[in-house]
């Protein structure tokens, strides 16, 4: 069956992260994903490791190693370019996709737009708390369990929240800057794009493109120091 979305993960060499990210994905409730791994420094654990995972996900995972030196605007293009679908959702590898994230970037997509949503930064110190049986019952997305975990209570309610309140906030707390987190577009558009770091908004300008914002219903956690 063909695939309606290229989920394309920019990777660091953190692979406690990625792997936990993949796990993500693996609850995702849209299934009809391919993942594209851009492994900026050619690490060879993150090759052995996305061997051993690949048998546990219910997506393909294509791997691209790419040495030091190459530029990271020509690491996702490539990947752009070898996708086999028609939509793209570019993320990194240390934000994890609550269980719609996907399914919420396929449902508002629209031709002549390209989809922001938002990334919730979450200390590293709760990483160690996120295990796979942690992500797979989706509790770390649930505003309990992130306030256990010190999140204050405006930051769980957005992370956690799901319903029709949420694209009422798109409206009207519509913001032009754009999240290199949490993207998506169509592939004949991104293929346009001469650079994919330090992304600008007149850079989507440029091909004509219009910004959706769906902040408040695309959400991933972002884990950082």
């Amino acid at each position: 069956m063909q695939k309606n979305i290229s989920v394309i993960v920019v990777a660091n060499d953190n692979f406690e992260s990625l792997e936990k990210v993949i796990w993500s994905y693996n609850t995702q409730a849209f299934r009809n994903l391919e993942m594209i791994i851009v492994n900026q420094n050619s690490d060879e654990t993150i090759s052995k490791s996305i061997t051993s995972i690949q048998k546990e996900v219910f997506f393909p995972i294509v791997l691209l190693n790419f040495d030091k030196e190459n530029n990271g605007d020509d690491c996702v293009k490539k990947a752009i370019e070898i996708a086999s679908t028609n939509y793209i959702l570019i993320t990194n590898s240390d934000c994890l996709a609550r269980p719609d994230f996907v399914e919420q970037h396929i449902k508002n997509r629209v031709e002549g737009y390209f989809l922001n949503g938002a990334s919730y930064a979450i200390h590293t110190s709760v990483l160690d708390k996120i295990s796979q049986e942690i992500i797979y019952s989706s509790k770390c997305f649930q505003m309990s369990w992130l306030k256990s975990k010190g999140i204050g209570f405006f930051r769980s309610f957005m992370i956690s929240y799901s319903g029709l309140l949420s694209t009422f906030l798109d409206v009207i707390f519509s913001k032009n800057d754009i999240s290199s987190d949490n993207l998506s577009g169509w592939k004949s558009d991104f293929i346009q794009i001469n650079s994919f770091t330090n992304l600008k908004i007149n850079n989507l300008k440029e091909i004509d493109l219009k910004q959706k914002n769906i902040k408040s219903r695309a959400i991933l956690l972002k884990l950082q120091n």
